[in-house]
């Protein structure tokens, strides 16, 4: 397996690219992947737009995604310079005051865009370790894989799970963590809802003590209205309601 996925990574993206449509046109003309919760999302999100409209933004959510799958194997094989000139960083220079005065960074992000890119290249414009939560994969090769690819840059990689025992550990130093906040807590964890896309909507606690937290969601909720279909609608963000969850 392993092989293959480095194999992809040397593919050029003009043909990565090509896959990708295939990709998208099986999935979601074909298969129809999760497409009636992405509508029943996208519906509720947003109210005021058009059945026509709405159809769009579903069809290039699905595009995008795909484009996005393909960009991230060839992320994974591309230069640093060559990732540099694909992702750009408003104010990076808070973050590198912040690391020279030796404070803690976090840095929130969420599925918008190409998340995959981004990792990469903070890894390449910050000199810095950038310890990234994550989500482990279920085959082993495949996260053995991810993880050695994503953290090609010198960023190092968390499992979920140990990220509160790791940010303990390290209490006494001054370390700078990325956290990709917008997915959904399991029902019995703790977690803080507020209102986001027209619904309550449970977001990590954690990330409420250690950031704002309702200052991320209502960002985040502005950069989807502004670009809903480059937000990755199929994570099934809404798993269950706040009545259920009590």
């Amino acid at each position: 397996m392993q092989f293959f996925l480095r194999a992809l990574t040397r593919v050029p993206l003009s043909l990565l690219y090509a896959f990708g449509a295939l990709m998208y046109f099986v999935a979601f003309h074909l298969m129809h992947w999760r497409r009636d919760r992405a509508e029943h999302d996208i519906a509720k999100a947003f109210p005021e737009k058009s059945r026509v409209e709405r159809a769009a933004i579903v069809r290039r959510a699905y595009r995008n995604l795909a484009d996005t799958l393909m960009e991230t194997f060839w992320g994974f094989g591309a230069s640093a310079d060559a990732i540099k000139k694909r992702v750009t960083f408003e104010n990076p220079e808070l973050v590198t005051a912040c690391v020279d005065a030796e404070r803690s960074v976090i840095l929130l992000t969420a599925h918008y865009g190409n998340w995959e890119w981004l990792s990469l290249a903070a890894g390449a414009r910050f000199d810095m370790t950038i310890d990234v939560v994550y989500q482990p994969q279920r085959v082993a090769a495949f996260d053995s894989f991810l993880r050695e690819a994503r953290a090609r840059f010198g960023s190092r990689f968390i499992p979920r799970k140990e990220f509160i025992f790791d940010l303990m550990s390290r209490a006494d130093k001054a370390r700078t963590y990325a956290l990709i906040a917008d997915q959904t807590p399991k029902m019995n964890d703790p977690k803080q809802w507020t209102h986001f896309l027209n619904q309550e909507t449970a977001f990590f606690t954690g990330a409420g003590k250690i950031a704002v937290s309702e200052r991320y969601a209502r960002s985040l909720e502005q950069d989807i209205r502004d670009s809903p279909a480059d937000w990755l609608w199929l994570q099934k963000k809404w798993k269950y309601t706040k009545a259920s969850a009590t």
